[in-house]
């Protein structure tokens, strides 16, 4: 009983022939051979309608599963060819062998002998032509255009007169070999008439003119019973017509022709997927081979011994056991492992060793089945197995030493594979190497903005970036207090938009300059600069994105202590320059000017410095190790990593924590003392009550507490997107619409 590969019970191979005593005795033998020698389990049965209207339809349904003479078909059905069943078959005219045997200088088995006088004094004298009609005394065909009449065919040049000298060709119906012999008679000018006898007496009245030594001409096939056990000779006719066929083909009913009926090879067939089931019965049927001599002495056997198909089988096989055993597949090794890129697989209920097909791999030796290619990688099948898009695998012994690929997202796509896929040898991206692709193949270059940039001169960058910083921040000083709040909510846009792209945006094209602002706007020194800030690698560089958030600090303490030795040392100068600023109080505070810039600043910084601190933070396994994951060479918390890391901590526990908490308590003190001053005139404020506005006055008094909930929002907002980066698509959008209906 057949299995497939996943162990499915198959049904028993289902082996059909055709209602012919040829048919019959080829698919005993393969029964036997298959059933009784092999072991396998076959049912086995009979169809008699012919190839075009059943078994050929039936093969390509996958019904039947094996038949052993599959003649040519006009049906355009499809099957799979095992080759030659060793014999082959052929309709045609045939003469008593006696004939030819007797008078062989006359050529009796050649169609010229039609031609020959005195072939034909030999004929026309013990010629017997019979008349054959149904039981109701009508004719068995009549009535067909240049055809059949009254059970004969007579060629244009035939009289009453001279029916005599034509020689009969004994027929059985006018479907059998259709218009070819009466065509023939046509091309080849012979004095013949056909006669039309039917079935059911006609292989009586052949014995009867064998057996009286009548000399004719009748119709039959082989391989047939009745060809293999009476002693006749086939009549041969030209093999070619000088293209005559295929006119005839188009219009046999008209074109004359002048060639023999074509032999048919006839095949052994099965349906197309039949040998993934059965491979070893496809060994089988592919090398049994009967040759024309063994089938006619099976036929011939079989009439003479009065013996049944099998019993004339179990003769064959007694004589033929050294042909046949050859044909048998030596039995199959048992296999208990299959090497690399092959899996282990029971088909027929035999353990085989398949190669691995795609989207499957195997790298060890086992008796486990391929396994489903992992995620991040496509497999061609066998061993081979390619990583995918923006991801890295490990080249170090991948084919020996490890039986399951190691597969990584990257932490700059554009470093590594940046093609649909890569070999495992060629993970990275042109100029790039090293775990996760984040060195450069000079080593005298450093990676920055995705592009390995050489850091001989890097001072001018530098000194772009402070002044940069310091302009920026004075310019904050001019920023009226009722729009703050709308230049926040854009800076927060731009910043989700960066943090959903990130460098990647670049592959929009024409997306360029939109990138570089949008790291502007989140102060990503590794997406703006157009050149290389500083020779940094590793957590040095990540350090560095600190650099610029803090220099924001440090501006707004280098300005406010200006404008408060301003206002000590030189007031009516102060007073001037505070002119233009958008300030509509009575009281010019530099404290209150300067708590709002470092709020404003906060706000800006918050979401760049969190996302720097969980860069940091961010640890992974890759190859066995715990590895910071944009600095895959340093190992977590140890080394450089550890201080870095303790002051990742430090920051976030005071963005977090510490900022929002003390202005969660000090609104939580104003609103106790009911000191909430939305409705007061300016000209009734103090200097305190200012202070105490820049952390409220923003928002609606019912909302008085959104300002540290936004801090909490914006940083959870960050740590949303590290732990879900590129497991949910879309969610910063969502996020960003959600935020912009609540404002």
């Amino acid at each position: 009983m057949g299995r497939d590969l996943d162990g499915k019970i198959l049904e028993t191979t289902r082996l059909e022939q055709d209602a012919w005593d040829s048919a019959r005795l080829a698919t005993n033998v393969f029964y036997r051979l298959a059933s009784e020698i092999m072991g396998f389990n076959v049912r086995y049965m009979e169809y008699t309608g012919g190839y075009d209207n059943v078994l050929g339809p039936r093969l390509q349904a996958g019904v039947t599963d094996v038949v052993m003479e599959m003649w040519s078909t006009g049906i355009p059905v499809v099957w799979f060819d095992h080759g030659s069943v060793g014999y082959q078959g052929r309709s045609g005219m045939y003469i008593p062998s006696w004939l030819a045997d007797k008078h062989p200088t006359l050529a009796f088995d050649f169609w010229r002998f039609f031609q020959n006088p005195a072939a034909g004094e030999i004929v026309w004298g013990k010629s017997w032509k019979p008349v054959v009609n149904n039981d109701d005394g009508t004719p068995i065909c009549t009535g067909i255009a240049r055809g059949c009449l009254n059970n004969t065919y007579h060629p244009d040049w035939w009289t009453p007169a001279t029916d005599s000298r034509f020689i009969s060709m004994w027929h059985i119906d006018p479907s059998w070999s259709q218009y070819v012999y009466e065509r023939l008679i046509d091309g080849l000018k012979i004095n013949a008439t056909i006669s039309w006898l039917g079935g059911t007496v006609f292989n009586d009245l052949v014995d009867q003119a064998l057996n009286n030594g009548t000399a004719f001409v009748f119709y039959n096939w082989k391989p047939s019973t009745f060809v293999a056990t009476r002693n006749v000779t086939r009549l041969m006719f030209p093999d070619s017509d000088g293209g005559l066929i295929q006119k005839w083909l188009l219009d046999p009913v008209n074109n004359p022709r002048q060639a023999d009926e074509s032999t048919t090879i006839i095949t052994k067939a099965t349906p197309m997927s039949f040998g993934n089931d059965f491979p070893d019965v496809v060994k089988l049927l592919n090398l049994i081979s009967i040759a024309e001599a063994e089938i006619n002495l099976l036929l011939k056997n079989m009439m003479v011994n009065n013996w049944t198909y099998d019993q004339a089988v179990c003769d064959w096989m007694y004589r033929t056991v050294d042909t046949w055993k050859t044909w048998i597949p030596p039995p199959p090794q048992v296999i208990s492992t299959c090497p690399v890129g092959q899996g282990f697989y029971i088909s027929s209920g035999i353990p085989i060793c398949l190669t691995c097909p795609p989207s499957t791999y195997d790298w060890e030796v086992s008796d486990k089945t391929c396994s489903p290619c992992p995620s991040g990688a496509v497999c061609p099948g066998g061993s081979e197995v390619d990583v995918k898009h923006d991801h890295w695998i490990s080249p170090k012994d991948w084919r020996f030493n490890q039986t399951e690929p190691d597969i990584y997202s990257c932490p700059y796509a554009a470093t590594c594979c940046d093609r649909s896929s890569c070999k495992p040898e060629t993970p990275c991206a042109e100029g790039f190497t090293g775990t996760l692709c984040t060195k450069c193949v000079d080593t005298t270059k450093y990676m920055w903005r995705h592009t390995c940039m050489n850091c001989d001169s890097y001072s001018g960058t530098v000194a772009v970036i402070v002044l940069g910083s310091f302009l920026a921040t004075f310019l904050l000083l001019f920023v009226p207090q009722h729009e703050t709040p709308t230049v926040e909510l854009l800076l927060f846009y731009f910043q989700v938009v960066h943090l959903i792209f990130g460098i990647e945006i670049t592959n929009f094209n024409g997306m360029q300059n939109l990138e570089k602002f949008l790291a502007l706007a989140s102060l990503d020194l590794d997406g703006m600069t157009a050149t290389c800030p500083a020779p940094l690698s590793g957590v040095a560089k990540q350090l560095f994105r600190f650099v610029l958030p803090c220099l924001f600090f440090i501006d707004a303490a280098i300005l406010y202590n200006i404008a408060k030795l301003l206002k000590q040392h030189y007031p009516q100068l102060m007073e001037k320059l505070i002119v233009y600023l958008p300030v509509h109080s009575k009281h010019i505070s530099v404290k209150v000017i300067f708590i709002r810039i470092f709020q404003i600043i906060i706000t800006f910084v918050l979401m760049p410095l969190v996302e720097a601190c969980l860069a940091i933070l961010d640890c992974r396994t890759v190859m066995g190790r715990v590895v910071d994951f944009q600095a895959p060479d340093v190992v977590c918390f140890q080394g450089y990593h550890l201080p870095a890391a303790i002051f990742a901590i430090f920051v976030l526990i005071i963005l977090l924590c510490v900022y929002p908490g003390f202005i969660a308590w000090q609104l939580y003190r104003i609103n106790k003392a009911d000191k909430l001053k939305y409705d007061e005139d300016e000209e009734n404020l103090t200097v305190l009550d200012e202070l105490n506005m820049t952390l409220y006055s923003d928002y609606r008094r019912s909302y008085f507490f959104m300002g540290p909930v936004l801090i909490w929002e914006k940083g959870a907002l960050v740590l949303l997107f590290k732990l879900l980066n590129g497991k949910v698509l879309g969610i910063g959008f969502v996020y960003v619409c959600i935020l912009a209906v609540l404002w």
